[in-house]
C-alpha cells in the first residue's frame, strides 16, 4: 500500500435514537468508500452505504437505531482492516 490507510474522521460519534443522518465525505486519493453500521465485532451490519467516489459526498440516513452501541466501518477491501473503522454511541 502506498500512502496513509484510510480511516474515517471522526472515528467516534454519539447520536440519539431513532433516525440519523450520516454524512460520507470520500477526501481519499486511493478508491471509493462505504459506511456499514452493526454490531461491535463487525460481524453483520445493519445498514449499508452506497459506493462513495473520491472527491464525492453523500448524505446516509439510519432508521430505527436503538440506543447501545455500534460499530463503523467501511466495507471495500481490506479498509477495515487497515484501520477504517469507527464507534457510534446511540443515545437513549
Amino acid at each position: 500500500m502506498t500512502g496513509p490507510p484510510p480511516l474515517f474522521s471522526p472515528a467516534k460519534l454519539t447520536v440519539k435514537s431513532g433516525n440519523a443522518v450520516f454524512f460520507l465525505s470520500n477526501m481519499s486519493h486511493g478508491s471509493g468508500h462505504t459506511l456499514a453500521i452493526g454490531p461491535v465485532d463487525r460481524s453483520s451490519h445493519c445498514a449499508k452505504s452506497s459506493m462513495v467516489a473520491i472527491g464525492d459526498t453523500a448524505a446516509f440516513t439510519v432508521q430505527g437505531l436503538k440506543p447501545g452501541t455500534y460499530a463503523f466501518w467501511c466495507t471495500v477491501d481490506n479498509h477495515a482492516a487497515e484501520g477504517m473503522v469507527g464507534t457510534i454511541t446511540v443515545l437513549p
